[in-house]
């Protein structure tokens, strides 16, 4: 099984590329955390416990067009990703910390614990 920052990085290639070439890094922060919240969310429905991605789905339902069908886009991707590539792992990523290199590069850093299904 890949390191967690693996297996997130590759998870939120969606949304991260989705940014602009000169994304700034808060962009690029906040993308990754969308992808931890979305991975916790599915990690969770597979367990059995929906409600963190039907509260996910209701935020992006809420948000103004085109936001929201580009949101919708984004999360259905980012399902079919996990399940093609991720579907077996039930990590739950309870920490994480992007940090950038002087020449813009970034690292990311997540701790997570296993979920049993």
């Amino acid at each position: 099984m890949d390191k967690i920052s693996a297996a997130l990085l590759d998870f939120s290639e969606p949304l991260v590329g989705a940014l602009s070439g000169h994304a700034s890094q808060q962009a690029r922060e906040d993308a990754i955390g969308l992808g931890v919240t979305l991975w916790n969310a599915l990690v969770a429905l597979r367990l059995g416990e929906p409600a963190a991605f039907q509260a996910t789905l209701a935020h992006c339902r809420s948000l103004p067009e085109p936001q929201c069908t580009v949101m919708a886009t984004l999360v259905a991707q980012l399902v079919e990703r996990k399940m093609e590539r991720h579907a077996d792992d039930v990590r739950l990523v309870r920490d994480w910390k992007l940090t950038f290199r002087d020449n813009g590069e970034a690292s990311l850093w997540a701790e997570a614990v296993v979920s049993q299904p």
